[in-house]
């Protein structure tokens, strides 16, 4: 079963397109840190790329913005580009944890 659950602040403002169906999708990363520090003392942080799709995409496009608190579960998917292999959450649901 493929389920991811991340809760963290959205590291940039979420940035819309429309597909070629019409429908609306919205990338944005959520930065979370780990719960462990590194050799130096320091938190390890992780951010991480979101895509919402359809009316997640409309509420987090109109809500969300740059160092908002978030919840996001959905699932993990890989994309293929020039170069490598990018792993990005594709949200099935979505909280503003801030509002």
């Amino acid at each position: 079963m493929n389920n991811v659950c991340i809760t963290g602040y959205l590291a940039e403002d979420p940035t819309s397109i429309t597909d070629s169906n019409g429908h609306l999708v919205v990338n944005t990363k959520v930065w979370t840190k780990r719960p462990f520090k590194d050799k130096h003392g320091d938190y390890v942080s992780d951010i991480i790329p979101i895509t919402f799709w359809r009316k997640q995409a409309e509420v987090i496009e109109d809500m969300g913005y740059c160092g908002e608190l978030v919840e996001v579960t959905g699932r993990l998917q890989s994309r293929e580009y020039d170069g490598g292999i990018e792993m990005v959450v594709v949200a099935t649901n979505m909280r503003l944890l801030d509002q």
